[in-house]
């Protein structure tokens, strides 16, 4: 397998797990809630399912405080 070099994206795309671990939810919830068109901005790259970290906390400061 071909190695790439390592560059730092500033705002890097993280895969389904690793945007529901940083919401501190569970990886179904965040699904059902893109299923329903209520979750972040996702976007399928290569057959996979990829969230912005700028797109995570846009959509969580446009949640209403509890």
């Amino acid at each position: 397998m071909k190695e790439f070099p390592h560059i730092p994206i500033p705002n890097p795309p993280l895969l389904l797990d690793e945007a529901a671990a940083a919401l501190r939810m569970s990886p179904q919830t965040l699904r059902d809630l893109r299923d329903r068109g209520k979750g972040p901005k996702a976007r399928i790259i290569a057959g996979k399912l990829l969230y912005r970290v700028n797109d995570l906390d846009e959509w969580l400061e446009q949640q209403p405080p509890s």
